[in-house]
């Protein structure tokens, strides 16, 4: 089976109010989607971009996936 990295796109430091609130809540629905593919017997990972400083860190653990050959583009 493959291994499927999963993310979501918000980045907590890139919104003023919600930084200054400092609530963060869990990406859920991307946790659910990961959750119903490993139940089908997939290897999954998950970037949790929340607090991550921008955009590079997701870049590099594309890039760490990448190697071991488990990205894919999915197109539309």
């Amino acid at each position: 089976m493959a291994e499927i990295l999963f993310t979501h796109s918000y980045f907590l430091s890139l919104d003023p109010k919600e930084h200054r609130a400092m609530m963060p809540y869990a990406p859920l629905g991307t946790l659910y989607a990961a959750s119903q593919v490993r139940k089908r017997g997939h290897t999954i990972a998950l970037f949790d971009s929340m607090f991550a400083p921008g955009a590079e860190n997701l870049a590099s653990s594309l890039c760490r996936h990448k190697r071991a050959g488990c990205v894919r583009r999915r197109s539309p």
